[in-house]
């Protein structure tokens, strides 16, 4: 079943795949509206045309016999996963070795890329090996004598999942449970018009 209707008043909040075919232009026009009401998960492909400044998960190109549109007959494929928010300042407790530890971990998010420090027992690390897919989050750091991969999945304001600890040959695995005490916007909250025109040139 095919509608025909106002791109920028019907409502996409309830899609888990998108396929658009959409000038560039109009990519960076409703870019921030999908970040906004898509549900984190949802899956973005689109047809020759990138989202600007919003790097996408996976990309190819394909042959494609016959397209009159473009240089070759080729064509260009795009896919994004909807991130969650992940940006802020997280506190949990651990206990490895018996002994109850305070970690915080600061995070900044520029799309699904994520970067920030994680301290603990006095100590202060950057986050290695970091992604986020949707509200899935996995990151390591090495500290203290030891090496912490971190994975779960953010619900609101908490993450659930499990820590490993890895230290003179021997490996723990602990459950982990975080708490968002700040809140900071991601970097692509909002893209003004001057802007767009920036990205497509």
């Amino acid at each position: 079943m095919f509608y025909q209707r106002d791109l920028h008043a019907t409502d996409v909040s309830s899609a888990t795949v998108m396929s658009i075919y959409l000038l560039p232009e109009v990519n960076l026009m409703i870019r921030s509206r999908l970040l906004a009401t898509l549900r984190p998960g949802t899956r973005i492909v689109s047809h020759d045309y990138g989202m600007g400044a919003w790097p996408p998960d996976y990309q190819t190109e394909l042959a494609a016999p016959g397209k009159t549109v473009g240089i070759g007959q080729r064509s260009t494929i795009y896919y994004w996963m909807v991130p969650g928010r992940a940006a802020g300042r997280w506190l949990w407790r651990l206990a490895p070795d018996g002994k109850s530890v305070e970690f915080e971990l600061a995070v900044q998010q520029n799309f699904q890329v994520i970067e920030g420090t994680l301290k603990a027992g006095g100590s202060t690390a950057r986050m290695e090996n970091a992604r986020l897919a949707g509200e899935s989050i996995d990151f390591s750091a090495v500290m203290n004598g030891a090496r912490y991969e971190f994975s779960g999945r953010i619900t609101n304001h908490a993450i659930e999942g499990k820590a490993r600890m890895t230290r003179g040959g021997e490996t723990r695995e602990l459950a982990w449970s975080a708490t968002r005490v700040e809140i900071w916007d991601p970097r692509h909250a909002s893209l003004t018009s001057e802007q767009a025109i920036k990205e497509i040139h």
